[in-house]
């Protein structure tokens, strides 16, 4: 049962199951109010990470880098820690990340430990407890809202966003915020469904 866990952990073709598991945060996981999972991690510099390196009394900013999302032909799933620091590094260099990026395990303990999503961000007081969470990191309103939060000491306005696929999902603001995520997924999918057919038609014809 173990290996077949890991397995399906390290995948090798993205999925349509796997991106509706995506869409929300599974119960039981590192949660607001929950200590952030244990770690020991190797950075892209070489040096060694752990929990009492970054949890003080100043923001620390840390990217974990977990598995690749979409594994293809530039980009497999790592096999080892070596392959797993340079993907990162590679990440890295390439969208210029000035701070610290460390990589996870090959067996991704620390992001199976948090939930693993592909994008989430945590934030966490110097006691290395969970404020708050969020699935996508690109919820910048939200990240920015809880850190200001978090600095002038005041209880969190939100301790969660769940927020997803920005505009698409706010046409379905009646619905619950998990039922508007999914039904944004849909509609882009039958978008690209839809335009697939049309270039399928235009290459026949």
């Amino acid at each position: 049962m173990a290996e077949r866990s890991l397995s399906e952990y390290r995948y090798k073709r993205f999925t349509t199951r796997l991106l509706f598991r995506d869409l929300r945060f599974r119960k039981g996981a590192a949660a607001p109010g929950d200590a952030f999972p244990e770690f020991e991690l190797i950075t892209t510099d070489g040096s060694t990470l752990v929990n009492t390196d970054i949890f003080g009394d100043r923001v620390a900013f840390v990217m974990l880098y977990v598995r690749e999302a979409h594994p293809g032909e530039n980009f497999v799933q790592s096999e080892t820690i070596e392959d797993k620091l340079e993907s990162a590094r590679a990440l890295q260099e390439f969208y210029g990340i000035e701070w610290t990026v460390a990589a996870d395990n090959v067996d991704g303990d620390l992001h199976r430990a948090l939930d693993p999503k592909p994008n989430a961000a945590f934030l966490t007081n110097s006691r290395g407890e969970i404020l708050f969470r969020s699935l996508w990191t690109a919820d910048y309103g939200a990240l920015r809202q809880a850190l200001d939060d978090a600095v002038a000491g005041r209880a969190m306005i939100s301790t969660q966003s769940n927020k997803l696929i920005g505009h698409v999902a706010s046409l379905y603001k009646p619905l619950s915020p998990d039922q508007r995520g999914v039904a944004a997924v849909l509609t882009l999918a039958l978008g690209m469904l839809l335009m697939l057919g049309l270039l399928g038609a235009l290459i026949f014809n």
